[in-house]
C-alpha cells in the first residue's frame, strides 16, 4: 500500500492508482477462481459452467452499468457506481465462505456457488469499462485529444498489482489452501473504496453544480451501433470475440491444466503471471510510442500471433515449469491487445458515451467471449484433453484474424480509391477551368488583335486621303 501510495502520489497517477488497487481484488481471485472452486468439489465441467454464466452475465450487465453511469447526473457517476458494484460484489465474494463452514449443504453446493458468482458476476462485469472511462476521461484532461495514447502508463500500474498479488497469492494457496483468497479479496476491497472516494474528491473539488443530465440511455442504440457501423468495426469485435474465448482458457482453466496435466505447484502458476507481467509493464510504458508507430492492426495482429504461437507450445511440454519459457508472449498479448482495443473503441465512441463504448468491448470480451470460451473448453478439456481444446482454439482465432485483417485492407482499399477518385476529380476540375481560362484569354487575344487591325487600317485610310 505505501509503495503505490508514493509511486502513485501525484494527481497525474490517480487513474494508475485505482487501476493498481482494482487489480488488487480481482487478483486474490483472477486465475485461481478454477482451483477455489475444485477445492470445494466442483468437476472441471461444474467449474466451466460457473465460471462462464458469469461471463454470460457479463454481456448484459457491462452495458447496464456503464450506461447507467453515463446517463446519471452526478460528475462523479461512474466513480459512484464503481464504488457500489465493488461493494455488492465483496458481499457475494464472501458468501462463497459459507461452504467452507459447512452451513450449505455438499449436494447443493454447486447451486449455490453458481448463484453467488451470478450475483457477484453482475457487479465484477463493469469494474473494467468504467476505470478505463475514468482514466481516458482524465487523460483527455490532463492531454488534450491525445491523452488517449497515454492510456498504457496508467494501465501499468494494474499489472504490476498483479504481479504482486500472484506472487504473494501462490504460496499462500500451498500452505493455506484457498480460503486465504477470502482475506486477501476482503482487504483489496476495503483499500480500492477508500481510494475511489479520494480520486473522486481531487477530481471533482472544484465542481459543485450537477453536471446537466445526459440524453444517453442505459442501453443506448448508437452505442451498439458501432458493431456494425463500418467492416472493419465489425471484423474488429469479431476478433475480440475470439481472442476473449482464447483468453478465458487462460484466464479460468490454465491453472488446472498446469497442476492436473504438467504436475505443477501453486508457486509455479503464480511465477508464471510474475513472468508474463514483467513483460507487460515496458509494453504498457512504451503504448504511446507503439501505437503511433505500428497502429492499431499491427498491434492486434502481434497479440493474436503471440497467443496462438504460445499455447500450441503448452501442448508439446513435457512438465509444466517448461510453459514459463513461452509465459513472456502472454505478456505482449495482453499488453498489445489491451492498448490497441481501448484505442479504437475510444477514438470511435459517440460523444457523452464514452463509458457505454467500454461497455460494449467489455461485454463482447469478458462477456459473450469468455461465456463461450469458457463454457465450450470446460467440456472439450473433459472429453478430448487440453491439447485439442488448445490447438483448435488456436486455429479458431486464426480464422478470425484473418476476416479482421481482410476488413483492414478492404477498408483501406476504399479510403485509398476513394483519394484518388478525389485526386482525380480535382484534376479535372482543375483541367476544366484552366482551358476556360485559356479558352477566354485566346478569345480576347483575338479579339483585340481583330479590332487592333480594324483601328490600323481605319488610320491608313485616313492617313492616305489626307
Amino acid at each position: 500500500y505505501s509503495f503505490c501510495t508514493l509511486l502513485c502520489s501525484s494527481h497525474k497517477m490517480q487513474s494508475g492508482e485505482l487501476f493498481f488497487y482494482l487489480f488488487c481484488i480481482c487478483g486474490f481471485q483472477g486465475r485461481f477462481m478454477s482451483l477455489f472452486y475444485e477445492e470445494r468439489g466442483l468437476s472441471d465441467s461444474e467449474v466451466g459452467i460457473v465460471l462462464s454464466v458469469g461471463c454470460l452475465i457479463s454481456i448484459v450487465a457491462a452495458p447496464f452499468w456503464t450506461g447507467l453511469a453515463d446517463s446519471m447526473p452526478r460528475h462523479d457517476s461512474k466513480e459512484y457506481v464503481l464504488t457500489i458494484t465493488i461493494i455488492a460484489g465483496e458481499v457475494a465474494f464472501l458468501s462463497a465462505a459459507l461452504v467452507d463452514l459447512g452451513t450449505v449443504p455438499p449436494e447443493y453446493s454447486f447451486l449455490y456457488l453458481f448463484g453467488m458468482r451470478c450475483i457477484g458476476s453482475f457487479c465484477f462485469a463493469t469494474w473494467w469499462p468504467l476505470v478505463n472511462a475514468i482514466s481516458l476521461e482524465d487523460l483527455h484532461v490532463q492531454h488534450g485529444t491525445e491523452g488517449s495514447k497515454l492510456f498504457g502508463r496508467q494501465r501499468l500500474w494494474g499489472a504490476v498489482s498483479w504481479l504482486l498479488v500472484h506472487v504473494i497469492q501462490g504460496p499462500l494457496i500451498d500452505i493455506f489452501g484457498t480460503k486465504s483468497m477470502f482475506f486477501g479479496h476482503l482487504v483489496a476491497s476495503i483499500i480500492t473504496i477508500q481510494k475511489i472516494q479520494e480520486y473522486s474528491s481531487i477530481k471533482h473539488d472544484h465542481k459543485d453544480e450537477k453536471k446537466q443530465a445526459s440524453k444517453a440511455s442505459i442501453f443506448n442504440r448508437e452505442v451498439f451501433a458501432m458493431l456494425t457501423k463500418t467492416y472493419e468495426s465489425t471484423g474488429f469485435f469479431l476478433l475480440m470475440f475470439a481472442s476473449a474465448a482464447g483468453m478465458s482458457l487462460v484466464e479460468n482453466l490454465l491453472f488446472l491444466f498446469f497442476v492436473n496435466d504438467l504436475g505443477m505447484s501453486a508457486l509455479g502458476c503464480g511465477l508464471s503471471v510474475a513472468i508474463t507481467v514483467l513483460f507487460e509493464i515496458p509494453l504498457f510504458l512504451w503504448s504511446e510510442n507503439a501505437i503511433s508507430y505500428f497502429g492499431i492492426p499491427a498491434l492486434l495482429t502481434i497479440a493474436t500471433l503471440s497467443y496462438i504461437v504460445r499455447v500450441v507450445i503448452y501442448t508439446l511440454v513435457p512438465t509444466g515449469w517448461w510453459v514459463l519459457l513461452v509465459e513472456p508472449l502472454h505478456g505482449i498479448t495482453i499488453a498489445a491487445i489491451t492498448v490497441a482495443a481501448n484505442e479504437f473503441v475510444h477514438s470511435r465512441a459517440p460523444k457523452g458515451l464514452e463509458a457505454s463504448a467500454q461497455g460494449l468491448l467489455a461485454a463482447t470480451r469478458n462477456g459473450l467471449g469468455f461465456f463461450f470460451g469458457t463454457s465450450v473448453g470446460g467440456y472439450i478439456m473433459d472429453w478430448y484433453g487440453s491439447a485439442v481444446l488448445y490447438r483448435g482454439f488456436a486455429a479458431f482465432i486464426s480464422v478470425t484474424l484473418l476476416i479482421y485483417l481482410h476488413s483492414v485492407y478492404v477498408i483501406r482499399k476504399r479510403e485509398r480509391d476513394a483519394i484518388a477518385l478525389e485526386h482525380e476529380r480535382e484534376r479535372l476540375i482543375s483541367e476544366k477551368v484552366i482551358n476556360q481560362m485559356f479558352g477566354s484569354v485566346h478569345g480576347f487575344e483575338y479579339e483585340y488583335e481583330e479590332s487592333v487591325c480594324v483601328s490600323v487600317n481605319q488610320t491608313i485610310t485616313r492617313y492616305n486621303t489626307i
